[in-house]
């Protein structure tokens, strides 16, 4: 055929915002020349200077020179003819035409109060509707093959309009739109004005939401509405859908796709017309999903219909439409915005069809990914819909989370990002349903059933275990190796390693908290994730960078709240080795707020024999210690609460304490280029709402006897490390922890080594020398307080004080044999101070022992401060001590 036998016609007009494939059209009849062959004259194909300019045809004498000391003006404008000197380039100089003005389009009039014109979404869903009411007309199609008609009463352009409308309006009024262009949730009543049309029209438009959606599953080769299905054209889809539309659905038979007839213009036009609605339709339907005040205008049964079809895009592969991709990865976005009542969530075949879905577009069945693709949209799906419909979702997790455990490993940092996400949203929302039913069960007035909460957490236990097995899972451990080198270019000894984009320190700690939430109680039985945390934690306690140090510590939390789920399925009660060793090993780190969960989670686990609650009660007493000895922040709060009252109520329950041991925010934190900065932010936000010294219930008596030895060791390190007041006095928190600890000696059967302990801890601090006056002055009257502690509890007007002489005598023979350097007022007023206060309130014989002891040289300051105190405390035992000084 020449091409003066073909007739060409001018391409038929597209639709707007239609596949970016509507370029493509090898399978016309009358485009198999191109158009400069028929229509078209001859093209141009030299391509001229910009500027006038004189060309010399000789030869030049000097060589050129180079390209880069050529002046700007002539590098711009490049010719094709032969370069030339730049002395001899003539620029004549000629003013820049004036730019035409540009003309700016008006926008769209808008009323002052949307949100109270009722008539603001009308133009929108009256054309909606009407595509629902009308009764079909014929409306003729330009086809090459004579008239065709179509079967709607309207154009499908003006559908996709309508529906573009209504989305602009909805977002823009019915919805917060954040900065970064993702709805959030905002308060919007169903009873506004802007919401009448829906109101009024809510069946029409559910059914042509139901209808539009759904015109992605139409074939288009045969003008007709019936749904597509596979077996029907298989060699066809292969054909049409991978060749003309660049579809990523699998290729067709070996054999190779079976020749068909080729789509005419109009045949193209209304597939693309097809595709173009039904991704409208899509995003209008995300906004009435997401917003409660919308889509409480529709019944449960609308609901559920148009969320079934919303369903089937995903659910078919391939579409016979243009660009399924796009339609896919609209469908999965929708998906994310999904938060319908549960009544409509659980209708038959809703759930089922859901989860094939998700699990279609994590294993990267419906496409190749790109920027944004049906992976990626698929792991957002899956960590918005497990965190706000767990109940529906948690028991089907257990076949999709190896799925995402591969999207770990993924080239592609989004899918990354995006898998650590959907991890992190699977895990909040396995205690949003505890926290569900435990809160349904307390108002209905019935017993709290965790059975199945627990069942779907072992399945998702036994499968996040099967997917790090050495055998099977070598490509997960090999990510954990991946993790490991992100966090040790933090550490002591960093060593720079180029690493992937996205591999940030926190998408590190973030998948690997999630990881040892998700095993539980299985965590100690994975080799591998076991290894790998111990090492990275190890790793990150000896970092340089703070952020560093505090995310290793949520991170070991995970592990404690892991080793409380161990220990409640432990058939040996805590008596077993492997007990005992998992013990050791929570309990080693006590820094970074660690400590308080260590001690939250052992306190919480006594219920067991008498050995294991004794060993388990020295075990969060010594971490206790070992708090204070480290300084951790927190530490001296905690020492006061375990000794506090023992009627006072502990504000939160095992549930509440396991959620502030699992950083949940550090979990569902975005990703995307987090840094240092952004790391610390989520950490301090998981320190603030984690386990606090209120949240630990307060030693019993008899706890504090059989663990006085450890209790008073550790208030023995307070001095040193609870700061001073702002007027340099030692904090109230030490003397009502002194008082509490001298009351538990009340208890005590074998008390003689406990008054030892205490009068040696007296006389210790009595004996301290300090070259600085002032922190001299303040160590003599924090024992001046500690005297009054010890003389209020053992004081008894109706005995004889022995205990009490006992100690006085100690501590004025240390006074007197060892005094400080009096040189100083501050220090010497200190001194004599401390003295009086023993002398008054000690036995009657306290003034013989000072009076054996002291110098005579200070006779006379210690007893113008002994006549200074007794106007303060007037009492009989005083009067005898001022008389009798004198006449020693």
């Amino acid at each position: 055929m020449s091409p003066q036998q073909v007739k060409w016609s001018p391409r038929a007009p597209v639709s707007p915002r239609s596949s970016p494939n509507r370029s493509r059209g090898h399978l016309r009849p009358t485009n198999l020349h191109p158009p400069s062959l028929l229509t078209r004259s001859r093209t141009q194909r030299v391509s001229f200077a910009q500027k006038d300019s004189h060309h010399v045809y000789t030869t030049p004498l000097r060589p050129l020179p180079s390209y880069s000391s050529k002046p700007p003006a002539f590098i711009a404008s490049r010719s094709i003819l032969k370069a030339k000197t730049p002395e001899r380039v003539i620029v004549p100089e000629v003013a820049a035409p004036e730019a035409p003005p540009q003309h700016v389009r008006d926008t769209s009039p808008a009323p002052d109060d949307p949100l109270h014109c009722a008539t603001y979404l009308t133009s929108p869903v009256s054309t909606i509707v009407s595509s629902v009411t009308i009764a079909p007309q014929p409306n003729r199609i330009d086809g090459e093959y004579g008239d065709t008609y179509g079967p709607l009463p309207m154009n499908l352009h003006d559908i996709a309009e309508a529906y573009s409308l209504m989305l602009a309006r909805m977002r823009l009024q019915a919805m917060t739109v954040a900065a970064d262009g993702s709805p959030t949730e905002a308060e919007i009543t169903s009873d506004l004005p802007l919401l009448e049309p829906i109101r009024k029209y809510h069946t029409e438009l559910a059914v042509a939401l139901s209808r539009d959606v759904g015109r992605a599953l139409i074939r288009p080769v045969s003008f007709s509405p019936t749904p597509y299905h596979t077996e029907e054209i298989s060699d066809w889809s292969s054909d049409y859908s991978s060749d003309v539309f660049g579809s990523s659905s699998p290729p067709g038979s070996p054999s190779g796709p079976t020749q068909r007839r080729g789509l005419t213009a109009a045949e193209v036009k209304y597939a693309r017309d097809l595709s173009l609605v039904s991704q409208s339709a899509i995003r209008v339907l995300a906004v009435v999903f997401h917003e409660p005040a919308i889509s409480s205008h529709f019944t449960d049964q609308e609901l559920a219909e148009m969320l079934k079809v919303l369903i089937s895009i995903p659910n078919t592969m391939p579409l016979p439409t243009p660009n399924p991709r796009k339609t896919h990865t609209a469908a999965l976005w929708a998906l994310q915005m999904v938060r319908l009542p549960l009544s409509t969530m659980k209708k038959p075949g809703v759930a089922d069809s859901l989860f094939d879905a998700l699990q279609m577009a994590v294993q990267g069945k419906l496409g190749r990914e790109g920027k944004k693709g049906s992976t990626s949209e698929g792991l957002t799906a899956v960590q918005c819909l497990s965190t706000h419909y767990p109940c529906i979702l948690g028991p089907m997790l257990p076949t999709l989370v190896g799925d995402v455990i591969r999207c770990l490993s993924s080239p592609m940092a989004l899918i990354r990002q995006r898998a650590a996400l959907a991890l992190g949203g699977i895990t909040q929302g396995l205690f949003d349903w505890e926290e569900e039913e435990e809160v349904l069960s307390n108002d209905a007035g019935r017993t709290f059933d965790p059975t199945p909460i627990h069942e779907a957490r072992r399945a998702i236990s036994e499968a996040v275990l099967d997917a790090f097995d050495l055998q099977t899972g070598t490509k997960n451990a090999v990510m954990l190796k991946v993790i490991k080198d992100i966090i040790s270019q933090f550490g002591p000894d960093a060593t720079t390693q180029a690493t992937r984009p996205g591999d940030t320190p926190h998408w590190a700690f973030s998948v690997l908290a999630s990881l040892v939430t998700l095993l539980e109680r299985n965590f100690f039985k994975c080799g591998a994730m076991h290894t790998a945390v111990a090492t990275c934690a190890m790793i990150a306690f000896n970092a340089k960078k703070a952020a560093i140090r505090a995310a290793g510590g949520l991170l070991w939390s995970c592990v404690i709240w892991a080793w409380k789920r161990f220990d409640e399925h432990d058939p040996t009660r805590g008596e077993g080795e492997e007990s005992l060793k998992n013990e050791k090993l929570i309990a080693q780190v006590v820094v970074e707020h660690v400590g308080f969960g260590v001690v939250a989670a052992l306190m919480g686990a006594l219920d067991r024999s008498e050995a294991v609650r004794a060993r388990r009660l020295r075990r969060a007493t010594r971490t206790v210690r070992a708090m204070i000895t480290e300084n951790c922040a927190g530490a001296p709060e905690l020492f006061a609460r375990l000794l506090g009252d023992e009627d006072s109520s502990v504000s939160s329950n095992s549930f509440a304490i396991d959620r502030k041991l699992v950083p949940t925010n550090l979990l569902n934190q975005p990703l995307v280029g987090a840094d240092l900065k952004a790391l610390s932010i989520a950490v301090n936000s998981n320190i603030a709402q984690g386990v606090k010294p209120e949240d630990i219930r307060p030693l019993t008596m008899d706890e504090r006897v059989s663990e006085w030895s450890l209790l008073f060791a550790a208030w023995k390190q307070f001095p040193g490390t609870v700061p001073m007041t702002n007027d340099g006095e030692a904090p109230e928190l030490l003397f009502t922890t002194w008082r509490a600890i001298l009351l538990v000696t009340t208890h005590v059967k074998e008390h003689i080594p406990c008054f030892v302990s205490i009068a040696e801890a007296l006389t210790a601090f009595a004996n301290s020398k300090y070259d600085d006056p002032q922190q001299m002055a303040i160590t003599l009257n924090f024992v001046r307080r500690l005297w009054g502690v010890v003389h209020e509890v053992f004081f008894n007007p109706l005995s004889s004080n022995n205990l009490l002489a006992d100690f006085s005598a100690d501590l004025i023979q240390t006074l007197a044999q060892r005094p400080p350097d009096l040189g100083k007022k501050v220090v010497r007023e200190a001194w004599v101070t401390l003295l009086a206060d023993v002398l008054a309130s000690g036995a009657l014989d306290s003034a013989d022992t000072l009076c054996d002891v002291l110098p005579e040289t200070l006779w006379s300051s210690v007893y113008a401060g002994v006549v200074g105190k007794y106007p303060e405390e007037l009492n009989f035992e005083a009067g005898l001590v001022l008389c009798g000084v004198p006449f020693k």
